[in-house]
């Protein structure tokens, strides 16, 4: 103990070396030893590294993070999540600055950063500023300027969102909204939306301009779980809306017309919008009968101007499309 002490001040002291390669290296050893600790049964001796001063976690981190040098800002990355598992909520205090070094110049310091984001949502997951975070600075990433970090990008998202809605999907333990996935996006912005759609569109560039068959299962079950009892997560509906927009044939058109009739143009503006849009990328497929049904829904309300107007547009996008189907002119 006495000697990985010294060790820890040692190191610790070179963490302010005039050479940043010295620096980034000494950081990086601390944030080594306290891995090896935490994995071994020396892991309160980290601990008592940690909290005894001996390694000065938010000085450190936050000076670090900083640095002049962007091999020094990587090497902040990993120290924070070698100290997570340790300090879990107090570093998780300090997740902020995280988002900056998501923006930073350098590709490598991106990408530690997303990764060190994600280390925290794990260990973290019941903090709600980790999950803003995460959601706009993790999500952003699916757009970068380098393809390495996109990859970064689309990895997170896969993790924390596309497998658990699978594995969601088969069992339904829970509310959707409510689940650890629906928690993590529920207050989405417009923006959010869009990242995420475009992190469906990059999972089927990913996967040779196809869907993995498990994400579109996942994403018929929720749609059709979340019809039966019309409860209407906006990221589902983004990612369906984004799925049947690329692929139309990657969803049976019956879940999403069963959606819409379920939900209507008494749901929500946003409900409304995502399900017709969707509706509209799959009307070729609808078969006449729900066809006529739908369009003369859609038509007298439209006529009797009973429909808000952020929702003419797809609601007119929908009728045109289903009008081949359906053989009935908006004008008659």
């Amino acid at each position: 103990g006495e000697f990985l002490t010294g060790l820890a001040k040692a190191l610790v002291a070179r963490c302010g070396d005039a050479v940043p390669t010295v620096r980034a290296k000494a950081l990086s050893g601390v944030a080594g030893a306290l891995t090896s600790l935490t994995r071994s049964r020396e892991a309160a001796l980290a601990h008592e590294l940690l909290t005894a001063g001996v390694i000065p976690v938010t000085a450190l981190f936050l000076t670090r993070a900083t640095d002049p040098s962007p091999v020094v800002r990587r090497s902040a990355c990993s120290f924070f999540e070698a100290v997570l598992p340790v300090l879990k909520d107090e570093v998780a205090a300090e997740v902020g600055v995280l988002s900056k070094l998501c923006l930073d110049e350098s590709v490598m310091v991106r990408k530690a950063a997303v990764g060190a984001v994600c280390t925290a949502l794990e260990a973290c997951g019941h903090d709600w500023e980790v999950r803003r975070v995460w959601v706009t600075n993790v999500l952003p990433s699916v757009t970068d300027v380098e393809a390495s970090v996109v990859e970064k990008g689309l990895d997170a998202v896969h993790a924390q969102v596309f497998r658990p809605l699978d594995a969601w999907s088969r069992t339904h333990s829970e509310a959707l909204g409510t689940s650890k996935i629906g928690l993590l996006l529920e207050n989405l912005r417009s923006e959010d939306v869009e990242y995420l759609q475009r992190a469906v569109r990059g999972t089927w560039k990913r996967n040779g301009q196809e869907f993995p068959p498990s994400f579109t299962r996942s994403l018929v079950a929720a749609l059709r779980h979340c019809s039966s009892d019309a409860s209407w997560p906006l990221f589902l509906l983004a990612l369906v809306e984004e799925t049947v927009s690329i692929d139309p044939a990657s969803m049976p058109v019956e879940v999403v017309l069963t959606a819409w009739k379920t939900a209507g143009l008494e749901a929500s503006p946003v409900v409304a919008i995502k399900l017709l849009r969707a509706l509209a990328h799959v009307s070729a497929k609808v078969k006449k009968q729900e066809a006529i049904e739908v369009s003369t829904s859609l038509a007298g309300a439209l006529k009797r101007l009973a429909v808000p107007l952020s929702l003419i547009s797809p609601a007119l996008s929908a009728f045109q499309g289903l009008a081949p189907r359906s053989g009935i002119d908006f004008a008659s």
